[in-house]
């Protein structure tokens, strides 16, 4: 089943040695398409995944008609739809729901603890941008994934301000600071003790998650269209 795709990068590459569009990263794309030849020629077509493959070849097949290969940008999203393809047809879809729930986490974490640190307008302005990338993600959009992964730096601020303030900053009178703190909000010592316990935890957690989605999503970003 994988040669009518095969056939399809092969009459791609022909076409695009004889391509005359200076701009077009010939030797880039040449590389990429070897390598998506060889993961194909590598990977079995089950019949629960025919339809994804036969979307595949049509749409390489609408590509050559077309002429669209002096369009770069048109032969570059083939070649990421095929990238992104491989892992539905390998069922290699976990790294996308633990990125989803390393975006989820670092991203409720930032809300929760960022008023405090960077003010509450800092959270209300990032909103939009943090549920287009939920949203993005979700679909497999490149375009989710970038403003998905531009939150994280945030996040990673964040902790690190909370880490900086609450611990290091302190730590030679740390009792006293936790006595100002009760004192600023008016509550017993022990009750802010635990919650700074709660906030610096909170924090380290935010920090490796925040890490971790950057990683994922780094790592797995072919996995996007």
């Amino acid at each position: 089943m994988n040669k009518s795709l095969i056939l399809i990068l092969d009459d791609i590459l022909g076409k695009l040695e004889k391509t005359e569009n200076s701009k077009m990263p010939k030797a880039t794309l040449k590389d990429e398409i070897a390598f998506l030849k060889n993961e194909y020629s590598n990977t079995d077509i089950s019949e629960h995944h025919k339809e994804i493959y036969d979307s595949m070849v049509k749409k390489g097949k609408e590509l050559i008609r077309g002429g669209s290969l002096k369009d770069a940008k048109k032969l570059r999203y083939y070649l990421n739809y095929l990238h992104a393809a491989l892992y539905d047809l390998r069922g290699n879809l976990k790294p996308l729901n633990w990125l989803v729930r390393g975006y989820l986490l670092s991203c409720a974490l930032f809300v929760a603890l960022s008023p405090q640190y960077l003010g509450p307008a800092v959270p209300l302005i990032l909103l939009v941008p943090i549920y287009m990338g939920l949203k993005g993600i979700k679909r497999r959009s490149k375009t989710g994934l970038m403003y998905g992964l531009s939150a994280m730096p945030m996040a990673l601020l964040t902790s690190v301000m909370v880490l900086k303030f609450e611990v290091m900053d302190h730590h030679r009178d740390l009792g006293g600071h936790i006595l100002s703190r009760a004192q600023d909000i008016g509550r017993s010592f022990e009750f802010t003790q635990n919650l700074m316990i709660a906030v610096i935890l909170l924090s380290i957690i935010m920090l490796i998650s925040s890490i971790f989605t950057i990683t994922i999503g780094t790592k797995h970003r072919r996995m996007f269209i």
